[in-house]
């Protein structure tokens, strides 16, 4: 073979070489782009999930207080800003607000790890602050900051907004 027939061919090597390199480069391009839209699309079923869960827990307890006669009492004695009678009561205005500071609690770590906006978690917020507008949830709320392990981070959310919400 000669020269100048190894010179052709080489340049189709190298031309088709080229072309190879920018068809896997165009395929490695579209595997990306294929992947990041099926992680976008799989953080979106994560957030939509965590904000099912906790939309699913606000429902449970409002089925219980729609169900069980003693716990709508106790809100409603809580809402028209009545203090718990006995040490049962004083029990039961007190779990009725842990399950708020908890909800809540959750709602915040969700929002802090981007799970849920912010706009979901003033949403989530809403029972927790029609409790804290009660003189005994204001108070619950002040000895349970104190006392507990809750992000400190949450606490100061918490105090912000009702600061805000009661100037």
């Amino acid at each position: 073979m000669s020269s100048e027939n190894l010179q052709k061919w080489a340049l189709v090597a190298e031309i088709v070489g080229g072309i190879a390199v920018v068809l896997s480069l165009i395929f490695v391009g579209l595997e990306i782009s294929q992947n990041a839209e099926e992680t976008s699309l799989n953080t979106k079923a994560v957030q939509v999930n965590a904000y099912q869960a906790l939309i699913a827990e606000l429902n449970e307890f409002n089925q219980l207080v729609l169900t069980e006669p003693g716990l709508s009492d106790v809100q409603t004695r809580i809402l028209n800003n009545e203090e718990p009678g006995d040490e049962e009561d004083l029990r039961k205005f007190q779990a009725y607000g842990y399950f708020y500071f908890r909800q809540a609690d959750m709602a915040y770590h969700q929002y802090e790890n981007g799970l849920i906006d912010e706009s979901r978690l003033i949403n989530m917020l809403g029972p927790l602050r029609q409790y804290l507008r009660s003189d005994f949830g204001a108070n619950h709320w002040a000895s349970f900051n104190n006392e507990t392990s809750l992000s400190p981070d949450f606490g100061n959310y918490v105090e912000t907004m009702i600061r805000s919400q009661f100037p």
